[in-house]
């Protein structure tokens, strides 16, 4: 399996057909960013609604590439964006976005969408063929799934 690169911000230039992780789906990608492009032919997980995103383990947010550039967003305006989305009608998410499902933001983002999420623990790699692996490596399948449910303002699960 070829090698992609994590968060789809490397250069992908000359590199064709390899996996890589975390682009968008829902803007247009950026050129030569192919996370969001085989991340599309994945298969869908029945009952779920896929949100492909760009994710920041270590800001807690996702990007999205907008006018020629890098928009950080936080749960809150993803769910905005996604409720507003002509694609998401309601129920279950399947958050195809780097490490959201590692720290606080697939939580936060089912208690603001008021749906069951899942999202990788780790770099999600989206594969020519749609395969999806989640680990440090694109050969290295090594992460999971997540499940957050949404929680009512101050309770813990």
């Amino acid at each position: 399996m070829g090698a992609g690169y994590h968060g789809g911000f490397g250069d992908t230039k000359g590199r064709r057909e390899r996996a890589a992780p975390g682009t968008v789906a829902l803007v247009k990608p950026r050129p030569g960013d192919n996370f969001g492009k085989f991340a599309l032919r994945a298969q869908p997980k029945e009952g779920y609604t896929d949100v492909i995103i760009h994710g920041h383990p270590e800001t807690d947010k996702v990007a999205v590439f907008h006018n020629g550039e890098w928009k950080d967003l936080d749960q809150r305006r993803l769910a905005t964006y996604v409720k507003h989305d002509m694609g998401y009608k309601s129920g279950p998410i399947r958050l195809i976005s780097c490490s959201t499902g590692a720290q606080n933001f697939a939580q936060d983002f089912a208690n603001k969408m008021g749906v069951k999420v899942i999202a990788p623990s780790d770099t999600v790699w989206a594969h020519p063929s749609g395969k999806l692996t989640i680990g440090p490596k694109s050969y290295i399948d090594n992460g999971h799934w997540n499940e957050f449910k949404p929680r009512k303002r101050g309770k813990k699960q």
